[in-house]
């Protein structure tokens, strides 16, 4: 018995025509609006789009995908206006809170600096500049650096192009037309595919893939630990301050009762309010709040990083697993295998303190390139019969109803 024809759906790897069990397209749905691999070149088929058909003056009048267009292109447009005001803000950010906390915060902690300069004030000067130095380059190394992407102007669709699986496990990105391995996935605002994609960071106007993963996470390490150092130090800054430490103990010694609840809470609320009186002291609230703010957005964003990379998988690959599609499946790791994984995309901790760009190279113990599509040697009058086969194939579907 010959299959029928929503059972069938054409190969984009090798371009026949692929026949599809019963029992594996669902009810109400054909082959083309399902996931399947082709048993001649092995590569995925993904869902197609399928587009509205408009007769008649109908198409005149139609204008929901002209607006959805334009909506795209605001957003577009917004996204890298965005992303490139980011590039210039966070630098200058940074810059900032390294300058002025060192001029606000040095006098307070030591009151005899810049007269006098020990080997304490060198060291917390030092380490204040490290975090500097890292935080900085790991940006540049992120902002600058492409992620990867795949090869366009691949063959593909032919007989000849899918065969001894030189296709095999790829998709194809219908916005791009070009084969991609898996976990490489297609970036709407930089309008590229991206080998082993997390996201698109807005803050560092780039994607963040297999290239500049590494560098990405290290900038969110250097500035976690920075922002905890200058809280630390900002916090022990205003204990240091004489004049808090006065305002402190006179205000909870002179705070009337106001019942429990409340004696407990106003020891701590009416300091801070008279403390906000002094410029200086306020200044340095203000510096501390803002590394507060900081650090927990960069360190919720540092501990979502670290559990993806311990499991191999991105941020997109997880969505795709939540929604039942296929792709680089997450790891499930034991607490080793998860180390492993870590060393493998970070490197070795020393390896931390070197200004570096890129991934970890596998002869140093990272992980291997993305898989690449070799070229294609087609004899194109071959090509030509088979493109010829096709569509006698395709025609005798249509008309007989079957595929």
């Amino acid at each position: 018995m010959s299959p029928r024809k929503e059972h069938c759906a054409p190969c984009w790897g090798c371009g026949q025509l692929i026949a599809l069990p019963p029992e594996s397209v669902p009810a109400g749905k054909t082959a083309e609006e399902i996931y399947f691999t082709c048993g001649y070149c092995w590569v995925l088929n993904a869902p197609q789009p399928q587009k509205e058909k408009i007769e008649g003056e109908e198409a005149v009048l139609c204008r929901p995908g002209e607006r959805k267009a334009s909506r795209r292109r605001w957003k577009h447009t917004l996204a890298m206006a965005f992303g490139r005001a980011m590039t210039l803000c966070i630098p200058g950010v940074v810059i900032f809170i390294g300058l002025d906390g060192t001029l606000v915060f040095f006098p307070i902690l030591f009151p005899e600096f810049p007269n006098q300069i020990g080997l304490r004030h060198l060291l917390a000067l030092a380490l204040a500049g490290f975090f500097e130095f890292h935080v900085l380059w790991n940006f540049a190394a992120v902002a600058l650096r492409a992620p990867g992407s795949p090869q366009r102007g691949v063959d593909f669709g032919t007989k000849q192009a899918g065969a001894a699986g030189r296709l095999a496990s790829f998709s194809l990105c219908r916005k791009c037309t070009a084969p991609r391995p898996p976990g490489a996935h297609h970036c709407s605002v930089c309008n590229v595919c991206v080998y082993d994609m997390d996201h698109h960071c807005p803050f560092v106007h780039n994607c963040i893939g297999h290239g500049n993963r590494r560098s990405f996470i290290l900038f969110l390490m250097y500035s976690t630990a920075g922002c905890s150092y200058a809280m630390a130090m900002f916090s022990y800054g205003l204990l240091q301050d004489s004049a808090a430490r006065k305002m402190l103990l006179r205000s909870v010694k002179k705070t009337p009762s106001m019942g429990p609840v409340v004696d407990s809470v106003a020891p701590y609320l009416i300091p801070v309010i008279r403390l906000a009186r002094s410029s200086r002291t306020a200044e340095m609230c203000v510096l501390l709040g803002v590394n507060a703010w900081a650090l927990l957005f960069v360190g919720g964003m540092l501990a979502s990083q670290i559990w993806r990379v311990s499991r191999n998988t991105t941020y997109l690959e997880s969505l795709r697993e939540g929604k039942g599609q296929p792709g680089k499946a997450a790891q499930l790791v034991t607490w080793r295998q998860a180390l492993v994984n870590l060393r493998r995309t970070l490197g070795p901790p020393l390896s931390w303190l070197q200004p570096r760009r890129g991934p970890l190279p596998l002869d140093q113990g990272g992980w291997p390139e993305p898989a690449s599509v070799e070229p294609a040697r087609l004899d194109h009058a071959a090509v030509e019969e088979e493109q010829e086969e096709v569509v006698e194939v395709v025609d005798s579907v249509a008309s007989d109803g079957l595929a």
